[in-house]
């Protein structure tokens, strides 16, 4: 008689078990490191020229932003804002009145950056909420207030004055927010129509009595001429 050894129920793999083992457990292992490398991806910055990027840590802002190069961003720290360091140029036009009461279009320009350094570039993301916007404002109150007090040939003349004023005066207050003034452009006044239609009558009045007296000398020249001779 041949015995059989038997075998426990126990130790008999289950197909089921196999599929667990051989496919499900792998795919989740592989989807986990799939989506760490991922992550570990996502954190990898890099910071162009010309740029700066300011990060916090838990909302708390970090004292020193990551500038241009290869960068890995440390869990729990995100990215507060991206700080354009490169010069940006506006252009406005404003209306104004001069002493003598004339009302006229000025086009100026300001051109700005921020300053790159780490404190003026946190000055710029947390000092106030628009600080271009506060930066514009300031220059053309201040360019109102000046050409209220000058006459229209006094601007027409001292055009480079009043820009070189307006960035000594403005300067430090554009500092506190992170911004440096790189120059401030005021280009040729623009008077009302009327106001050009007078300039350019006084103009051709002017030339006609330069002409006229020029024809009076030259007719006193030929009399003076004939009479010796």
């Amino acid at each position: 008689t041949t015995h059989h050894q038997l075998i426990p129920e126990a130790e008999i793999m289950n197909p089921e078990h196999h599929t667990l083992l051989f496919f499900v457990i792998p795919t989740m292992l592989f989807g986990v490191l799939l989506g760490l490398v991922a992550y570990l991806v996502s954190r990898i910055k890099i910071v162009h020229g010309q740029t700066a990027l300011v990060i916090e840590r838990l909302g708390v802002p970090l004292p020193r932003p990551l500038h241009p190069g290869l960068h890995f961003l440390l869990p729990l720290r995100s990215i507060r804002q991206i700080v354009r360091l490169e010069q940006i140029q506006v252009e406005r036009k404003s209306d104004v009145k001069t002493k003598d009461d004339a009302f006229i279009g000025v086009k100026w320009v300001v051109r700005f950056s921020v300053k790159p350094t780490d404190e003026a570039i946190l000055a710029y993301v947390y000092k106030v909420e628009q600080p271009v916007d506060q930066l514009i404002w300031r220059v053309e109150n201040e360019l109102r207030q000046i050409i209220h007090s000058m006459t229209l040939n006094e601007l027409y003349d001292q055009k480079d004055t009043i820009s070189q004023q307006i960035i000594n005066d403005q300067a430090h207050n554009a500092l506190e927010t992170g911004l440096q003034i790189d120059d401030v452009i005021i280009e040729q006044p623009l008077p009302p129509a009327d106001v050009r239609a007078e300039m350019n009558n006084q103009i051709a009045a002017l030339a006609r009595q330069k002409a006229a007296a020029a024809e009076a000398e030259a007719q006193r020249l030929e009399r003076v001429g004939i009479a010796r001779a």
